[in-house]
Formats: structure tokens, C-alpha cells, sequence
């Protein structure tokens, strides 16, 4: 048997070859068969076409049943990351479901016990929490003394009790830097430091931060512009295991009454002290003076409410004209040693001088802010008169009708007052009073005159010595005040070498009323009790021309000179 290929110009054919034997085993016949090669190949191409549709079948039906297999298999899983990703958000409500009975129905049940476990445990420590949380406050909410927390850059934790809103007068204080509570930037600045010393300064002793606190003892105006008396003391807060501190807890402890009654304590003691002072200064004062001052106390007053009665109709020069006398009680005021009714009769001054100078202003409350002050000084004069009556129950009539002994009483009484200003001021002076006799109804009546020369000088021509003798002075400020007797009246002199009036004054004489036209004063804003506004001037030559005297002034050799003439 044999086979092969055998080509024909019909094709390629395969054949087959194989002998027939007899019986005898002699080869009888040839056995042939021939078919197709095409055909052949078409079966085997068929086959080769039939194994890839069952190899893509069988691919098609793996990825089908392993995407069957895997959605079975992971959704549970991705229910269970989900579930752990809202239980880690403290969702603790989340349950994972699983139909099987598997390893993950087992796991899914593991993890729907530890949600439950962490929910009630949550619950648990949110209840604990909440009432230490109410018990702390409370704890805050009862404390008298302020109490806060700062962090290590300085900012306010939301722990503080309720009385540290009412020292520092704010609604609330956390979340903001601590420093920020001063306004003075020095003592901001102090404290920054300090706190840092606190955080970063390992090698500081307590007892050196102690003595480094800034706030140990301070007076603070809060934000409701209220004047508190605070001590502060700091200390660190550090949690377990942490070797440098990360918070700071303040206690601040308030003074405020203490040091109130302190105060009163003080000023009651002071008062006594200065009830007693001032009666034995005014034991000193001539009874007519005391009298002209009440006389120009109640003056003031009737003008005052005569000016409230018809505020806004009132003329500007009749605001002047009660501001310059306000300005002259005041002067004296301040002289007498009534310093209370000196500051109350300042303010009057300001307000008057906010009405004179014509710019925009609340009518209504300029008026009411005249009438308090007019109310205040009165009562203020109530008492002070009181006082004057007790003195003149105690001492008598001190007043003599001996001239020499009313001199004796006004040289006493100036050189007395001239002496307290250089002494207020530190001022080194030498003073000469040469009263004539028979002049002391003058010198009564340029008492409010004298008064604002003097206060002049202090307040304006006092030098240095040192620049006193550069300009060939004498290092003591020299004063005199001298009255003589002429054949037309009477000479009041007031002499002082200081600095003198700044422009317009020579050797020959002026008058005072020329120069102030020609600009010798300026109503400037005035912050002190003693420096003018421009109302001194003014006044003296206003009191001069009621009484139709002449007031001349001259500078020779650095001596400044007015002389008042008085006709007789």
C-alpha cells in the first residue's frame, strides 16, 4: 500500500495504491483510488475555521463568567469599603447587607458589630464629654477672675470664663491674638515677647518670668472705655509625653474695687487734708477779696443762665464777653486754691470758645454741655461758700481799718501767691511788692487784672537760667508790683524780666488796646489750666476800659512794664 501526490493539468489528486492477491498469494489485480487534493484542504480549512470559533467561544465565555464571577464576588467588598470609609467620617449608622454565608457574610457581620460597638461608644463618650464640657463651663461661667487659654502663636482658645468678657468689655475674645487686647503698642509689643519667652525660653527660670511679666500689675481701659486695675499670671499647660508646653493658661484677677475703695479711702484722707489746707490758706486771704470772689462767682452765675434762656438768639459778642469773665473767675479760682471750680469753669471756657469761634456745631448739645457746667460750677460754689462762712465763724472780722495794716495784709497776701507759682513751676524768682498807702481800694479793684498778669508770666515768660544769664539776666525771674500816688490818680506797675511780649512793644509806651488790634494775641486752643486762649489780654483791657483807666506797655533792657493809670 502506497499513497502520494500526482498532479494533472486538472488538479492535484491524492492516490492510493494496493496489490489483490489469489489464493495463491499471486498478484491478480492493482487496487487504485484518487480523490481531490482541493477537497482535503477544504475540510481542513472548515476544521481549522470551526477550532478558532470554539477557542473564541471558549474565550468569550471565560471573560463572561469571570465578569459574573468577580460582580458576585467584589460588590460585597465594595459595600464593605464604603461602609469603612463612613464609619472612619463617624457615620456610625452604616450596615453592610450580604445574602451569602460565606467568609464574607462573616466578615460583613464583623463589621456591622464593630459600627454598632463604635456608634454606642461615640454616644458614650459624647454624653461624658458634654457633661464635663457643662461642668467646665459652669466651673467658668462661676469663677470671679478672669481665666483664659493661649495657644503657642498666641491666639485665644475658646476655653475662658465669663468674667473675662466683662474685664476686657467685649462680647467675645476667642480666636483673636492675645497681644491685640493692649492698644498701647508698647505693651503689645512687651507681651509678644514675653509669651514667647514662655514657649521657646527653656533655660528661663519661673522666678525670671515672673519678674519679666509685663501685665504683672497694670491699669487698663477697656473696650467699653472703662478703667480697670489688673494683675496677670501665666502658666504652661503641657500634655503628657510633651516636653515643651503648647498652651498658656492666664488667670487675671481685677482690682478695680479694691483699688476704688483704696481711692476713696485716699481721697476722703486727701480731702480732710485739703479741706484743712485751703482753711488756712484762706484764713490768709484778705475778707475783701473773698467777698469780691463770691461777688464774682454769682455774677457769672446770672450771666451764665441769662445766656442758657437765650442760647441761640444770643450775640457772638455777648458769648465773648462771658467767656473773658469766665476766664478771669476762673484765673482767680485757681488762685484761691479752688482747683475744682478752675477745671469745671476750663471746660465752660471750651464750649463758650466753640460757640465764639462760629464753626459748625450741635447747638443742642453745646447748650447742654453750658448748662451742665453752669450747674456744676454752682454747686461747686455752694460748698466753697459754705466753707468761707465757717472760716469767718471761726476766725471773726479780720478786716482792720488801719491803712498801714491793710498794706501789711495785701503785701502778704501777693508775695504769698507769687511765691506758690515759682514753687508750682520750679521757678527761681525774687520778688518786690511796695504797695503806697491808701492804695489798697486800687489794687482790690485790679485784683482780676494782677491776677492775669501773673498767670501770664508763669504760663509764658518763664526762662531757663542758664538762657537767663546768656542774655545778661539775673538767673532769678524778677517780679514787682508797685502803686503809687500821682497828682492825677493812681499807678498800678507790674514789672517782670522773662521773655517778655514777642513783637510790637519798644522802649516808648503803648497801649494795651492798640496792641491787641495789632495781632498781640490769638484765641489759640488751650489744653492747660493755666495757659491762656487769648482771653487774658482781652479781659484786662476790657476791665481797664470799665474803670476809664489806661494801661501802657514798654520794654527797656529786657524788663517788660505795664503801667494801669487810674484817674483819681
Amino acid at each position: 500500500m502506497s499513497t502520494g501526490y500526482r498532479s494533472e493539468s486538472s488538479g492535484v489528486y491524492i492516490s492510493g495504491y494496493t496489490p489483490i492477491k489469489n489464493s495463491r498469494g499471486k498478484i491478480i489485480a492493482l487496487l487504485v483510488i484518487d480523490f481531490s487534493a482541493a477537497t482535503e484542504f477544504d475540510a481542513l480549512f472548515d476544521l481549522k475555521i470551526t477550532g478558532y470559533y470554539i477557542i473564541i467561544s471558549v474565550l468569550l465565555f471565560s471573560i463572561i463568567a469571570a465578569s459574573a464571577t468577580s460582580r458576585f464576588l467584589l460588590k460585597p467588598l465594595e459595600n464593605m469599603q464604603r461602609a469603612a470609609v463612613r464609619i472612619g467620617q463617624r457615620d456610625f449608622s452604616v450596615r453592610v447587607e450580604s445574602m451569602s454565608s460565606d467568609e464574607l457574610a462573616d466578615l460583613a457581620f464583623a463589621m456591622n458589630l464593630m459600627a454598632q460597638e463604635l456608634g454606642e461608644y461615640s454616644t458614650h463618650m459624647e454624653k461624658r464629654i458634654a457633661a464635663r464640657t457643662q461642668e467646665i463651663s459652669g466651673i467658668l461661667e462661676s469663677l470671679e477672675q478672669g481665666l483664659l487659654t493661649v495657644d503657642i502663636q498666641g491666639i485665644i482658645q475658646a476655653e475662658y470664663s465669663r468674667a473675662t468678657l466683662a474685664i476686657f468689655g467685649l462680647a467675645d475674645i476667642a480666636h483673636r491674638k492675645f497681644s491685640s487686647l493692649f492698644e498701647d503698642e508698647k505693651t503689645a509689643a512687651a507681651v509678644e515677647k514675653y509669651l514667647d519667652l514662655f514657649f521657646h525660653g527653656n533655660a528661663i527660670s519661673d522666678q525670671m518670668l515672673e519678674r519679666a511679666n509685663p501685665l504683672r500689675e497694670i491699669t487698663y481701659l477697656n473696650y467699653r472705655g472703662e478703667k480697670r486695675h489688673l494683675r496677670f499670671a501665666f502658666r504652661t499647660i503641657a500634655s503628657s509625653g510633651e516636653t515643651a508646653p503648647q498652651k498658656l493658661l492666664v488667670s487675671i484677677i481685677d482690682d478695680t474695687a479694691e483699688f476704688s475703695l483704696r481711692e476713696k479711702i485716699n481721697l476722703a484722707e486727701a480731702d480732710k487734708r485739703s479741706e484743712f489746707d485751703v482753711l488756712i490758706t484762706l484764713m490768709q486771704i484778705p475778707p475783701v477779696i473773698l467777698e469780691n470772689f463770691i461777688a464774682q462767682q454769682k455774677d457769672i452765675l446770672q450771666r451764665g443762665k441769662e445766656i442758657i434762656g437765650k442760647f441761640d438768639a444770643a450775640e457772638p459778642a455777648q458769648f465773648m464777653d462771658y467767656a473773658k469773665r469766665v476766664h478771669a473767675l476762673k484765673g482767680n479760682a485757681l488762685q484761691l486754691g479752688f482747683t475744682e471750680l478752675g477745671e469745671i469753669l476750663h471746660n465752660l471756657e471750651t464750649h463758650l470758645q466753640t460757640k465764639t469761634d462760629g464753626g459748625a456745631f450741635d447747638s443742642r448739645y453745646l447748650r447742654h454741655e453750658v448748662s451742665r457746667c453752669i450747674n456744676a460750677s454752682e454747686a461747686t460754689m455752694l460748698d466753697r461758700d459754705k466753707l468761707i462762712a465757717r472760716i469767718r465763724a471761726l476766725v471773726g472780722n479780720t478786716a482792720s481799718d488801719d491803712p498801714a495794716v491793710k498794706i501789711r495784709q495785701l503785701t502778704a497776701f501777693w508775695t504769698n501767691q507769687l511765691e506758690r507759682k515759682a514753687a508750682v513751676s520750679e521757678t527761681p524768682v525774687t520778688i518786690s511788692i511796695d504797695f503806697a498807702e491808701g492804695s489798697d481800694g486800687i489794687v482790690h479793684e485790679l485784683h482780676n487784672v494782677l491776677v492775669q498778669m501773673v498767670r501770664n508770666t508763669f504760663a509764658h515768660g518763664v526762662e531757663a537760667p542758664a538762657t537767663r544769664i546768656a542774655a545778661g539776666k539775673r538767673a532769678e525771674l524778677q517780679i514787682r508790683i508797685a502803686t503809687r500816688e500821682t497828682d492825677r490818680g493812681y499807678e498800678l506797675i507790674y514789672q517782670e524780666d522773662g521773655k517778655g511780649f514777642p513783637q510790637g512793644v519798644g522802649e516808648n509806651e503803648t497801649e494795651l488796646r492798640g496792641l491787641i488790634q495789632n495781632g498781640l494775641t490769638a484765641a489759640a486752643g488751650s489744653v492747660t489750666l493755666e495757659a491762656g486762649r487769648g482771653l487774658g489780654m482781652e479781659y484786662i483791657a476790657a476791665r481797664i476800659a470799665e474803670l476809664g483807666a489806661k494801661a501802657l506797655i514798654s520794654c527797656s533792657r529786657g524788663v517788660t512794664t505795664v503801667r494801669i493809670v487810674i484817674p483819681g
